[in-house]
């Protein structure tokens, strides 16, 4: 009865250690299979940097491109201005390109100097429609009005034409009989000795060197006639 006691005890003990590796076993596989299907995430440290990186490449990059952009806008801006200046410059040291921007004096200077006498003095008058009187009134002409005749001798007259072009005329040398008249200047035939346009008046007379060598010499007296002298 003893030994029939102590086997069953036996067996008992074995069937308790059975069991406990059987429930350590089933504890050990489902570990095992909780991490095969159920695997911890670790956040990818090479990727994020790789990501952080390429954001910061990307704004740097695009900070520079607008800092390249503000120059070179900075850059056309001057260059524009500089050659706008430079433009403005050159334009108020070139001579006057047309007849009409001529102010009333330097087309008189112009007439001056037509008359081949750009050093001379004159007295401009323009009492006459589409006609203007110089009387040359320097060293070599007239230093009075008394003698009308002495006056016309010393006078060229331009006329202004419809078609645009200008005569330059003086009186003729050879006419006799002015003397005996009270008032002479109707009288007076006139010569032609060339014929210009306005814009060949401006290119053969108008730089501003000639314009300032003759202007100083002019004295304009305008919706004037030449005086009779009488």
């Amino acid at each position: 009865m003893a030994k029939h006691s102590k086997a069953s005890s036996k067996n008992s003990k074995k069937v308790i250690a059975i069991a406990s590796l059987a429930v350590i076993l089933v504890v050990a596989l489902g570990i095992i299979a909780y991490q095969v299907f159920y695997p911890h995430k670790t956040p990818d440290k090479s990727a994020s940097f790789a990501q952080t990186r390429s954001t910061k490449v990307s704004k740097s990059t695009s900070s520079k491109s607008q800092s390249s952009s503000t120059t070179s806008d900075s850059t056309q801006e001057s260059t524009s201005a500089s050659s706008s200046s430079k433009t403005s410059a050159s334009s108020s040291n070139d001579s006057p390109k047309s007849w009409s921007t001529l102010t009333g004096k330097q087309q008189d200077a112009v007439y001056a100097q037509w008359v081949n006498n750009a050093q001379g003095k004159f007295d401009v008058y323009t009492g006459e429609s589409y006609l203007t009187y110089l009387v040359n009134v320097g060293s070599n002409g007239v230093s009075t009005y008394s003698d009308p005749v002495n006056v016309i001798q010393n006078t060229a007259r331009i006329q202004q034409n419809a078609d645009g072009t200008y005569y330059l005329q003086v009186p003729d040398p050879t006419q006799t009989g002015l003397r005996m008249a009270q008032d002479p200047w109707p009288m007076v035939k006139w010569q032609t000795k060339e014929t210009l346009t306005g814009a060949q008046l401006v290119a053969k007379y108008g730089s501003d060197a000639s314009l300032n060598s003759g202007s100083s010499q002019i004295k304009s007296i305008n919706a004037t006639k030449v005086p009779t002298g009488n």
